[in-house]
């Protein structure tokens, strides 16, 4: 049995010529077009969803800046919470908790 060499030169120089950027050219052309459509169903729910993830954003930024506004009341000692709040939550706690 025969057993045939690498040949060292072609490899070497398909190498060199990948590294040079003289690779050959292919032109590749597809013949298979895809083509997608939606339901009006799933348009729908991607509106939806849409509009649900602009309100949450809404929402979040809304709730950034009051905190930021609590934060500052209570660095500089303006913050307060009315008794009458205080004595509602303990009781709402003290009832859910049984």
């Amino acid at each position: 049995m025969k057993i045939n060499g690498v040949n060292h030169t072609e490899i070497i120089s398909k190498y060199m010529n990948t590294v040079n950027g003289n690779t050959p050219k292919v032109n590749y052309t597809s013949r298979v077009s895809d083509s997608l459509e939606l339901s009006d169903d799933a348009k729908k729910l991607s509106s939806y969803m849409r509009a649900a993830k602009e309100m949450l954003e809404k929402s979040e930024h809304e709730d950034e800046i009051n905190a930021a506004k609590i934060m500052e009341k209570i660095k500089s000692n303006d913050y307060s919470i009315p008794d009458d709040k205080i004595i509602e939550a303990i009781i709402s706690g003290l009832i859910k908790g049984n």
